[in-house]
């Protein structure tokens, strides 16, 4: 009994501490959506940065995905000039771009 109150405390501990590797490319992802407005492009949600991506508007312009780039470290500058090639969008409307629901060809 003892000992599943440690483990279990350990896990609380350890899914409660923030890593300081994702709260850098939690920071880096809210900097790369706040130069794009900060919310979604078609719908203007901005609730969660989780829920928000990078749509890009000319798929043979897209040196690599924003998501790789943040995971792989890519330096800022690099980041930032493949977010000036993308849209913000929220996951619904996403899904709707790529189900053709959502005409980018507009998108400036």
């Amino acid at each position: 009994d003892c000992r599943k109150k440690i483990i279990s405390q350990e896990l609380k501990q350890f899914y409660t501490t923030p890593n300081k590797k994702q709260s850098k490319r939690t920071d880096l992802k809210k900097q790369l959506i706040d130069s794009l407005g900060g919310k979604c492009y078609y719908c203007g949600y901005s609730k969660s940065i989780s829920a928000l991506s990078f749509h890009h508007k000319n798929p043979n312009e897209k040196k690599f995905k924003i998501a790789k780039g943040l995971n792989e470290k890519k330096d800022i500058t690099e980041l930032t000039n493949e977010v000036k090639k993308c849209i913000l969008v929220c996951s619904n409307c996403h899904c709707e771009i790529h189900d053709g629901l959502i005409n980018t060809k507009t998108a400036s």
